[in-house]
């Protein structure tokens, strides 16, 4: 995510509705969906007549079937009433009808009269398509806007003299921009507002100075990058849209790094001060007990700020005397045949399952980064898993759970949503990934019901609040429901969410919620014995920034029909490489799984 203290000002100025937006035509069609002026200029120059110009923009610009993509959706959303925009195309005006907010569109001279207060206000000062006389293209059209359009040229100056402007990915050289900044710099000057752009390639330093000398701030930072971080840290207004995202060929998927794996099957089990450790199964056969004191109670990662010495610790209990014997034989034969091993955990008490045992390190190295050796805790099932086949793109539904409105501790959820997008652009953009969401009040039970039946998801993603009981040894998820009109949490047990998950073709659960990697009854291990194939936890809160670079180095590499536990491994390292070696935010997702090989999709 964008730092904070990048876009620190434009935050202060959206909460005091000050902030204006003007969004250019040079935005990249990756973002839009749409070419930019840049890709049609060349073509676009090449026509003689105005009439064959405009009827080139309709063919390349009036796309059929294209709904505003998440830049629109965002933009829209933002608690922002003034709009101004160079672009020819209604995808911000659909982006507006979508969204539930009613907006005055100004586009010609007439239109000022009905632009009302009360309305958000979006100007197409180059002219829109649908209204194909109001076009302006030629840099004598620009030139001579004033005359033409005089009394929207008036109502845009009167935004710029008044409004913190945010200008994204707009040419701060084009002949008409140019000749209105002048006229406010040269009218206010020193009282002149400040203002800010993003342009969509990146300016030298030099240009970065001549800007700033005429009041302009240029951000080191994308439009896409900047909207988000908006988006997740102000209170968004309108509905949620969903998104027919762009498609672009996909990329071949990336192989697999090992086409099988042999199970080393580990039992462990705590016994007083001791956790007993028996391999039950391996390529090297069976082995005796071996014992490692546990020297106390089991450590814990949440609260420590480091693993320095508390993984080798972590890994003597996992693999301790002749067990680790047996490991070290069954990593040389399997590396002789040029295949993996997985670490397969039997957790057979509390006791056991409460211990971290992703952090451990043996020897130099810790399996749960290697994928070599994902490390998973199994959960034997009677119920067999299939592989399901999937042509399509594999379908999230990300839930979005409440918090502050029912009284539970804020949660960032628009910076979530945000993230994930961003983090999960290239698998919509390609195809391979179709996200759908559920969030606010509609998260509650027959909101997810509902939501479940009319999507049919693949892959559950939940972001909110998670809590055990630790006397009844179940977790439970929070929900939202309405009692004589107020709003309160609704916590829904596994018991309950299996049940609303049975006889769906979900493989897999990501629970981003508090003490959902619990054994035994948590959330993420108890949806593995009734319902799932597998199932991520979290042993601890994760920070945002570690979670979402986590699902994005997930989904990835599931969507290239990756195992899921090597998907993990590859998850992990994306957060690893983040926060390094010695944070404890790599090792805080629990994996459960009953899948015999890891193979979810096919």
């Amino acid at each position: 995510m964008l730092d904070s203290s990048v876009i620190a000002p434009l935050l202060d100025e959206a909460r005091r509705g000050r902030l204006a937006l003007f969004i250019g035509g040079d935005l990249p069609a990756e973002i839009t969906g749409l070419p930019s002026r840049g890709d049609l200029a060349e073509e676009l120059a090449a026509r003689r007549s105005t009439h064959s110009k405009i009827q080139f923009l309709r063919d390349k610009l009036d796309i059929p079937n294209l709904s505003p993509q998440p830049f629109d959706n965002l933009l829209v959303r933002l608690p922002v009433n003034r709009f101004i925009t160079s672009r020819y195309d209604s995808k911000l005006t659909e982006a507006f009808e979508q969204a539930k907010r009613q907006v005055a569109l100004v586009v010609e001279n007439s239109d000022v009269a009905f632009a009302l207060p009360d309305r958000p206000l979006l100007i197409h000062l180059h002219g829109e398509l649908r209204r194909p006389t109001s076009i302006k293209i030629s840099e004598d059209d620009l030139i001579d806007i004033a005359n033409e359009k005089g009394q929207v040229v008036r109502l845009v100056e009167q935004i710029l003299r008044t409004s913190t402007m945010l200008f994204l990915g707009h040419d701060l050289n084009n002949p008409d921009f140019l000749t209105l900044w002048r006229a406010v710099l040269r009218d206010l000057g020193n009282l002149a507002p400040l203002a800010y752009a993003v342009p969509s390639a990146p300016l030298t330093i030099e240009q970065r100075e001549k800007w700033r000398e005429r009041n302009i701030t240029v951000l080191d930072a994308s439009p896409l990058a900047v909207v988000q971080a908006l988006a997740g840290r102000l209170e968004l207004v309108g509905k949620p849209i969903e998104v027919t995202p762009i498609v672009k060929p996909a990329p071949p998927p990336a192989a697999a790094p090992f086409k099988r794996y042999r199970n080393f099957d580990l039992e462990l089990a705590s016994a007083g001060e001791w956790i007993e450790a028996r391999v039950l199964r391996s390529t090297e056969g069976e082995s005796e007990e071996a014992v490692a004191g546990l020297g106390g109670p089991p450590p814990r990662l949440d609260g420590i700020g480091s693993l320095s010495g508390l993984d080798e610790e972590i890994g003597y209990r996992l693999l301790p005397g002749r067990v680790a014997e047996r490991w070290a034989a069954a990593l040389a034969t399997a590396e002789n045949a040029g295949e993996g091993v997985r670490l397969r955990l039997f957790l057979r008490d509390e006791e056991a399952a409460a211990i971290p045992w992703e952090a451990a390190k043996v020897g130099e190295r810790w399996p749960a980064l290697r994928l070599q050796t994902p490390l998973v805790r199994y959960v034997p099932a009677e119920r067999t898993t299939d592989v399901l086949r999937v042509n399509g793109p594999l379908r999230l539904l990300v839930v979005l759970g409440p918090s502050a409105e029912i009284g539970l501790t804020p949660l960032e959820s628009n910076r979530e949503r945000a993230g994930l997008e961003e983090a999960l652009g290239d698998l919509q953009a390609t195809g391979r990934v179709q996200m759908h969401w559920l969030e606010g009040s509609a998260v509650s039970r027959g909101g997810l019901q509902d939501r479940l039946r009319r999507v049919q998801p693949h892959l559950l993603h939940f972001v909110g609040h998670g809590e055990y009981d630790e006397t009844t040894r179940r977790g439970s998820l929070a929900f939202v429901r309405e009692v004589d009109g107020l709003r309160e949490a609704d916590w829904v047990s596994t018991e309950e969410l299996s049940i609303l998950l049975d006889g769906l073709n979900i493989r897999f659960g990501l629970f981003n919620a508090c003490q959902t990697g619990r054994g035994a009854g948590g959330v993420a291990h108890a949806l593995v014995r009734s319902s799932l194939p597998a199932a991520l936890g979290m042993q601890a809160d994760v920070p945002d920034s570690a979670a979402i670079a986590f699902a994005g180095g997930f989904y990835r590499a599931l969507a290239d029909r990756w195992p899921v536990d090597a998907a993990v491994v590859e998850a992990r390292k994306f957060v690893q490489g983040i926060v390094g070696l010695d944070a404890p935010w790599w090792a805080l997702p629990v994996l459960y799984m009953r899948a015999e090989d890891g193979r979810l999709f096919g």
